[in-house]
């Protein structure tokens, strides 16, 4: 497993720190290595446009540190380039919600972005964890447990199995249409008619 550790707030739930601790590889974007350093990790990639790197660590990580200058993308965009490049396949993204808002709200669009070349990359926070659904998926759950999806584009036509509150074809007005619901069991079954138009799906912690 690859975790990416993008520059919002440092993960301290349990399931996110598990999951640093037991990476195969940790990938930081550039701000959030100095966190991870701090805290006694040690990145095996550090990569970003370096705004927020200091000098005297780039040549303490020399031959981990990835300058990627262009601004067209963001860094977790960078970072999560550079591990399709090198062929890693589970990936796992930490620390991209808190601090600024506006950049959670784009992290959170871009996972659909990333799911159209890796449908089983996740999200996970110290609250939950979010994912792409590309036509159909089956998830586990726990009764109970809350359940957020979000329809990135107009047209969306969702089925549900294992909700409080069914959608039997929803096709959400607004981005928040779809949200608030509830798991009534041990799974979920999420279809969505239109195979090219991702929801994002967002289980809360049980």
């Amino acid at each position: 497993m690859i975790v990416i550790l993008a520059n919002g707030t440092y993960p301290t739930g349990a399931e996110p720190l598990k999951l640093l601790a037991n990476a195969d590889k940790v990938v930081c974007c550039d701000g959030a290595a100095l966190e991870y350093i701090f805290r006694g990790g040690e990145p095996d990639v550090i990569i970003g446009d370096l705004d927020s790197f200091p000098q005297e660590l780039c040549q303490k990580y020399q031959g981990r540190v990835h300058h990627i200058a262009e601004q067209e993308t963001n860094d977790l965009c960078k970072a999560f380039r550079y591990c399709l490049e090198q062929g890693w396949k589970d990936i796992v993204i930490l620390g991209a919600t808190g601090k600024r808002e506006d950049h959670t709200i784009g992290n959170i669009a871009l996972l659909a972005d990333f799911a159209e070349q890796m449908p089983s990359i996740r999200m996970v926070t110290d609250e939950g964890e979010f994912f792409v659904v590309l036509g159909r998926a089956v998830f586990p759950t726990v009764k109970g447990q809350e359940i957020s999806l979000f329809a990135l584009r107009r047209d969306t036509h969702i089925y549900s199995e294992g909700l409080m509150y069914p959608l039997d074809g929803l096709c959400p007005e607004k981005l928040w249409s779809a949200t608030l619901n509830v798991a009534t069991g041990d799974n979920a079954r999420i279809t969505v008619a239109e195979e090219d138009k991702p929801v994002i799906v967002f289980k809360c912690n049980p």
